[in-house]
């Protein structure tokens, strides 16, 4: 399917179950950008309106001005009636299929632009616009239990906004690079409980999981992301499995680093990426903190280190290794033991996750 505009749009509701859908989006007009799967919901006591988006399986390809899927409503701007008991709730839940996505758009925050075209052919010789070209985008959440999902955006690559929504991700395949914003970003919770992520983001001063200072809870999965300083911190207190903060400097990018036991057994390893590797200008991003978490890493265990180290054993997924059984060769760069469900390796300044884009 090809379109100017918006591929799919839909005011109920959105499900697939299988088939193939190839979205290419290149319209350009100001607020109007084209978009892929679009439902935005609308207030009915009944719910009917209430603007999803959920994907049992399938495969999902798109290349898009503005955001790839997007479950929507403002109440600022779509509000009829006082009553909030109507208002929908607009989700994304991905449950299987594949799913691969690009933004090409360049995000803007809030503008003044001139003969401005909305979504219904009206044009206004001046309005107030934005653009934001996520990933994935559901107001009040995303939830993913299950699938491959692979998302390179301008904006964030997955994106809940309201300040009481959630992303909570259970299981799945996910690997999100955002050139310019938030690999994962919540305005309100993150909850990740199953699952193998690669989240990266280079350029600051945004970072691969943000939650604002919500509740940031890893309780399960393969994780790991790659970002600036300007990170969310994950809560002690909510997460079950073991979660490491660590600096730049115990893993440099462009060489692979491996956690050990005191026996060498890897028990986390990940090949962390030149910035020429994800980014095409690399004199304008950094890499400062890698945030990972595997079921392997154990309280009170001491583990070693090693940077340039050539990894061996398993698959691999965006240079994560799902099941390593070996290392060899490069530098011991640090030890650390894991005392707390989350443990911070190296100096890290943390500046606090940062509000994206989010119109």
């Amino acid at each position: 399917m090809n379109t100017g505009r918006n591929a799919i749009q839909s005011v109920n509701g959105f499900i697939m179950d299988g088939g193939t859908i190839t979205m290419t989006g290149s319209g350009s007009n100001t607020d109007n950008e084209s978009r892929g799967i679009v439902v935005e919901g609308a207030e009915d006591d009944s719910y009917c309106g209430e603007g999803f988006i959920i994907i049992n399986g399938g495969t999902i390809t798109g290349t898009t001005v503005s955001k790839g899927l997007t479950a929507k409503w403002d109440v600022d701007e779509d509000a009829e009636t006082t009553d909030t008991s109507d208002d929908p709730y607009p989700y994304v839940k991905i449950n299987g299929g594949t799913i691969s996505l690009t933004t090409t758009g360049t995000p803007k925050d809030d503008y003044t632009a001139s003969n401005v075209t909305d979504a219904d052919g009206v044009t206004a010789s001046s309005a107030t616009v934005n653009l934001s070209p996520e990933g994935i985008e559901g107001k009040e959440g995303v939830f993913i239990t299950a699938g491959t999902i692979t998302l390179t955006t301008t904006d964030d690559c997955i994106n809940a906004s309201s300040t009481s929504s959630q992303v909570n991700i259970s299981g799945g395949t996910i690997y999100t690079f955002s050139s310019d914003n938030d690999a994962i970003d919540s305005n309100g919770t993150l909850t990740i409980s199953g699952g193998t992520i690669v989240a990266i983001t280079t350029t600051s001063p945004e970072c691969a999981f943000d939650c604002d200072d919500n509740t940031f809870a890893v309780t399960g999965g393969l994780i790991v992301g790659m970002g600036t300083a300007n990170y969310s911190e994950p809560t002690a207190n909510a997460c079950t499995q073991n979660t490491v903060v660590m600096a730049a400097n115990y893993a440099p990018a462009g060489g692979s680093m491996a956690v050990c036991t005191g026996s060498g057994t890897p028990v986390f390893a990940f090949t962390v990426p030149s910035l020429d590797d994800v980014a095409s200008d690399s004199s304008t991003n950094t890499y400062d903190v890698l945030i990972f978490s595997s079921p392997e890493l154990s309280s009170g265990t001491k583990y070693t280190v090693y940077k340039n180290t050539t990894v061996s054993g398993g698959d691999t997924f965006h240079g994560l290794y799902l099941s390593p059984t070996g290392r060899s060769g490069g530098t011991a760069s640090g030890a650390f033991t894991a005392s707390s469900t989350v443990t911070t390796v190296g100096s890290v300044s943390n500046g606090g996750a940062q509000e994206g884009n989010h119109p």
